[in-house]
């Protein structure tokens, strides 16, 4: 009885293998049967949304409110039944379109729709595992809203973002400050400069006595003034007293100097 048991086991197996290998052959040639190629209707219709159907329903009403049938009869990438709706993640992984394109399979990855490109496509970067992101070894494109993580890859990658762009922008305004900073520190030390300067030029020439020739000195220390001079001058350099005409022994060495003249 075990025996008949495990011979009716082995040709389940053997039957499941089969019919799993004509599958595997069947999605092979649909695939070939559909070329990748760029597809110009279907960029026309792409719309970057918030966010995409988390269900059937949702999907059955974002496809019906999309309308993808009007573009299918003119479009040529595919025949019209394959021509559906879709809502998938962009090349970048930085945001959700809702496109009509042609269905494909996708194997082990996120699906995309590569605006550059006019195809949908693998996400290359979110490949599917265990933990995250989870999506199917093989599916249409058109089920992706099945497997969230592939949409939530989306919110990371924005977030990322946000954070790389907010750190260059402080790092823009770290450099600008620095600079800012680096201008204040040169101006203060040009002022510095131009004022100690302003000092030493002020003391050097500006204060220096000047040697004048408006008197001269003869014997006994006297100092004769030079005519033709319209201010008073001390008798010598170490006295402050003035000509006065009550000294007659002057006002006498005054006179023979002016007559020697």
């Amino acid at each position: 009885m075990v025996g008949r048991g495990w011979v009716i086991f082995q040709k389940l197996k053997v039957t499941v293998n089969i019919y799993a290998s004509l599958i595997l052959a069947l999605l092979t040639i649909q695939v070939c049967k559909s070329p990748n190629v760029y597809c110009p209707e279907a960029v026309k219709s792409v719309k970057v949304v918030v966010s995409c159907p988390t269900s059937k329903e949702e999907w059955e009403k974002a496809a019906n409110k999309k309308n993808c049938k009007n573009d299918a009869a003119q479009q040529n990438c595919t025949s019209a039944n394959l021509f559906l709706y879709h809502c998938v993640i962009n090349g970048y992984g930085n945001e959700t379109l809702e496109v009509c394109a042609p269905r494909r399979i996708i194997s082990g990855f996120c699906t995309e729709f590569n605006v550059v490109g006019g195809v949908i496509q693998v996400h290359a970067s979110a490949k599917c595992n265990n933990r995250f992101p989870k999506c199917g070894l093989f599916y249409f494109s058109t089920d992706a809203y099945k497997y969230q993580d592939c949409y939530d890859f989306v919110k990371k990658t924005q977030i990322l973002n946000k954070t790389t762009a907010t750190q260059l922008e402080l790092t823009a305004a770290d450099k600008t400050l620095q600079k800012q900073i680096s201008i204040f520190i040169v101006m203060v030390c040009l002022l510095v400069i131009v004022f100690c300067g302003s000092i030493v030029y002020d003391r050097i020439y500006l204060k220096q006595p000047i040697d004048r020739p408006e008197y001269q000195t003869k014997e006994n220390g006297h100092s004769i003034p030079i005519p033709n001079q319209d201010y008073h001058v001390p008798l010598n350099r170490h006295t402050s007293t003035l000509l006065d005409c009550t000294d007659w022994s002057a006002v006498l060495k005054l006179s023979v100097y002016t007559s020697l003249q």
